[in-house]
């Protein structure tokens, strides 16, 4: 991943912003303690960010605000899914 995003600073910017708001709303909402972060990247430039962390999960009625609009206009597609162990957030960045 750090080829594509030396080699894009757009790419890196997006990355840096679903990490920020990953690892915030894992502490803050989540309670979590750990948080792992993995950015993977493809020949053709495109990267998915991963985070997990061992919060409390998602709500049953995850709340829309300016984080989720947020990544909905950075990222191709992401996803957040409640694990039992706490969230998985994967977001797929061009």
């Amino acid at each position: 991943a750090v080829l594509v995003i030396d080699d894009q600073p757009g790419i890196a910017s997006c990355c840096v912003e679903v990490v920020r708001e990953a690892v915030g709303n894992a502490v803050r909402h989540g309670g979590a303690t750990q948080v792992a972060v993995t950015l993977t990247s493809t020949a053709e430039g495109v990267v998915t960010v991963t985070a997990e962390d061992n919060g409390s999960g998602v709500s049953a009625e995850p709340r829309v605000g300016l984080g989720t609009r947020m990544l909905d206009e950075v990222c191709l597609s992401w996803t957040r899914v409640s694990t039992g162990a706490g969230t998985v957030l994967s977001a797929t960045i061009a």
